[in-house]
């Protein structure tokens, strides 16, 4: 009896094996017949392409990325405001209100200043010149000829 059981056992297990057997046979046919039906669609397809036109297709693409990383890069550039150094500003208009001082002083100084003496002659105008001609001497005497 247990030669028995061991036979049935060896038949069951061959019979499995056909069973594998027949299921990948099966499976593979089925491959097959899936990988010939999408070469067909493949050959369907590239009928109508051809590869000078995909290389130039592509070709063009690249282009076009090209040119929209480029638009890309300008518009994310700050505007010719935010270059503007706001200390270098605040420089040239200082620079500028000294000189505009600088204007106003020299015309303080081209007043005309009465001449003052005491010997009792005629007023007369006195110029004043302006302060880059003026010296330590010319301001003493002006300033003498006024306190007459």
């Amino acid at each position: 009896m247990e030669k028995e059981l061991e036979k049935y056992d060896r038949m069951l297990t061959q019979l499995e094996s056909q069973k594998n057997t027949l299921e990948s046979s099966k499976l593979d046919r089925e491959t097959l017949e899936s990988l010939r039906q999408a070469n067909e669609a493949l050959k369907k397809n590239h009928k109508n392409l051809n590869i000078d036109d995909v290389y130039k297709i592509r070709d063009e693409m690249d282009e076009q990325q090209e040119v929209a990383k480029e638009i890309s890069d300008i518009i994310s550039q700050p505007i010719a405001n935010d270059l503007i150094d706001e200390d270098e500003l605040m420089d040239e208009l200082n620079e500028l209100e000294r000189g505009e001082e600088e204007k106003e002083l020299e015309k303080l100084l081209d007043v005309d200043i009465p001449d003052q003496s005491v010997s009792g002659e005629k007023d007369r105008a006195v110029k004043t010149k302006t302060k880059k001609e003026k010296t330590e001497e010319d301001e003493l005497a002006e300033l003498e000829a006024w306190m007459k």
